[in-house]
């Protein structure tokens, strides 16, 4: 699970394994795994698998990925990416 800074996750709110939440977000209900959500309230923009499949062919080379920290902000960076364009 990765949740982006600001982000907001109210009490009794169950949150997956794999999830990401976009900075800024409000999380006011449940979310299931694999799901990647944005905005206030929060609501599903993608799939994680999806984003890291993106991550993993743009940084084919586990030595482009110096630990899972940096793997993290690049799926958070292609993420902003994607929120940017479904709100613009």
């Amino acid at each position: 699970m990765f949740v982006g800074v600001n982000s907001i996750v109210l009490p009794g709110v169950s949150i997956d394994s794999k999830v990401i939440v976009a900075a800024g977000s409000v999380v006011a209900s449940d979310i299931p795994d694999n799901t990647v959500v944005a905005r206030v309230p929060a609501k599903p923009i993608g799939k994680f698998s999806n984003y890291a499949d993106r991550v993993r062919a743009e940084f084919a080379s586990e030595s482009d990925l110096s630990g899972f920290e940096n793997y993290e902000k690049k799926v958070a960076a292609a993420i902003e990416i994607e929120t940017r364009k479904k709100s613009g």
